[in-house]
């Protein structure tokens, strides 16, 4: 696979405009990992008018790594498929039973490049790569609760200068927004777009006043939105 591998890196450069959208789409925006499932897939689908060609990998974070340098204790299958316009195809995932930690979520990411075809009628028309890139958790069977049970439990205490957020939960939290529910139900956002690690404490820069209630805007198990109200300190 190393010849075929990754000659995908010479069409990376070509990246000439077709569309502004990517036209192969997943069917979620996450994927959670049991440790008792066999496998788990993933559907991708072209909605497209033309074949894309489509490399899949799976990374831990190391952006700079050529994926053939990657070692994660997952495989896929298949790493590299064609997709006809109009059709899908299943990406299957693969545990490959090396150890990670049993009381908390391991975090990866999992990959998908698109590629249409090298289009020669028009030499001037530029083609566009995309890559769309989810999280992957990897969920220990002893771990109780979901993502909605873990939000519950988040605590926001004042500092001096910010906000503290404790996440007491061995669940990883994707936080869209924090606000603020000030007179008249209206919020106020105090802080945006951040994931809290299991057991993580951060330290924000952000007013906070603990006598007002507070909506966390976060990513659920399902991968939609979901709110809920949580207590200050």
């Amino acid at each position: 696979m190393n010849g075929l591998k990754y000659k995908f890196a010479i069409f990376i450069s070509i990246f000439i405009f077709s569309s502004v959208e990517a036209s192969v789409v997943l069917d979620n925006t996450r994927i959670i990992y049991r440790s008792d499932k066999e496998e788990v897939s993933l559907k991708l689908t072209n909605k497209g008018s033309e074949p894309f060609l489509v490399q899949s990998w799976i990374d831990n974070g190391e952006l700079n790594l050529d994926p053939s340098n990657i070692k994660v204790p997952f495989v896929i299958s298949p790493p590299i498929n064609k997709i006809n316009a109009g059709e899908g195809q299943h990406l299957r995932i693969f545990y490959t039973g090396e150890t990670l930690p049993d009381n908390k979520e391991s975090i990866f990411w999992l990959n998908v490049l698109s590629v249409p075809p090298k289009n020669n009628s028009n030499a001037n028309k530029l083609q566009l790569a995309f890559k769309t890139k989810i999280k992957l958790f990897f969920r220990p069977t002893s771990l109780d609760g979901s993502t909605s049970s873990a939000v519950e439990k988040i605590k926001l205490s004042k500092l001096e200068n910010g906000m503290e957020i404790n996440n007491p939960t061995p669940f990883f939290i994707t936080i869209l927004s924090i606000s603020a529910v000030e007179s008249g139900d209206i919020e106020k956002k105090l802080i945006e777009n951040i994931m809290i690690s299991p057991f993580e404490v951060l330290t924000v820069s952000s007013e906070y006043n603990s006598s007002l209630v507070h909506n966390i805007s976060f990513i659920n198990d399902y991968g939609a939105t979901e709110k809920q109200k949580i207590v200050g300190l």
